[in-house]
């Protein structure tokens, strides 16, 4: 894991949009969502489906598995195409209850 790497990442805009894909692929679930302040995330995820929350982002720029797989260089550039789709997936899943408790109503309300 490297420091830089993950804080790198969060600048990458390619790692942010196969986050944010990830969310949408879990959001759309929400029907089955049994705890609120997930359903109400997933809402709101769907109703602004180019918006990704960057506590999300951060969250999967932090485990270690994905923070190993993205390259950083000392000239700045970032790659983290070597990041699996399925780790992405992984923490946003293990993750949803966490970031959804910033979302405390409902966005249908």
């Amino acid at each position: 894991m490297s420091l830089l790497s993950t804080t790198r990442a969060l600048d990458d805009g390619y790692f942010k949009w196969r986050v944010l894909g990830a969310c949408l692929v879990h959001a759309s679930g929400f029907a089955t969502m049994t705890e609120a302040n997930g359903k109400f995330y997933a809402i709101t995820t769907i109703f602004n489906p180019l918006t990704v929350d960057m506590s999300m982002v951060a969250f999967v720029a932090m485990d270690p598995v994905v923070s190993a797989a993205v390259i950083s260089t000392t000239d700045g550039t970032v790659d983290s195409s070597g990041v699996l789709d399925s780790d992405i997936q992984r923490v946003v899943a293990a993750k949803w209850p966490l970031v959804g408790t910033k979302y405390k109503t409902n966005p249908l309300a």
